[in-house]
């Protein structure tokens, strides 16, 4: 278990659908330079597993990933129907005319 852990965190936490293939390759890069020591028998269960049991293994060692606040406010139906003066009219139909929307990311 601490060894699909390991690799699943050194391979980015990437879905298990990704991960089972590239497996092998990982466990020997990961034995090579010392960061795991795995029996023959681990090596022989890692590497037959499917991508369904590495989900069942993993779902323990996933964190849910927490959203920060969000900076921008949805837009009421009410504001939508309050008509707003500008300096000038608007003329949606003459060429070059654009409207923007600020939305921010983070």
């Amino acid at each position: 278990m601490d060894a699909l852990v390991q690799a699943w965190n050194a391979n980015n936490r990437k879905c298990t659908k990704c991960l089972i293939p590239y497996l092998p390759t990982l466990l020997d890069s990961l034995e090579r330079h010392g960061h795991l020591h795995l029996t023959d028998a681990c090596r022989t269960h890692l590497l037959s597993m499917s991508s369904a049991t590495a989900d069942r293994l993993l779902r323990a060692s996933r964190t849910p990933r927490l959203h920060g606040i969000s900076t921008t406010r949805a837009g009421t139906l009410l504001k939508q129907q309050i008509p707003i003066r500008t300096f000038q009219q608007w003329n949606e139909t003459q060429p070059g005319f654009v409207e923007a929307d600020l939305v921010a990311h983070s």
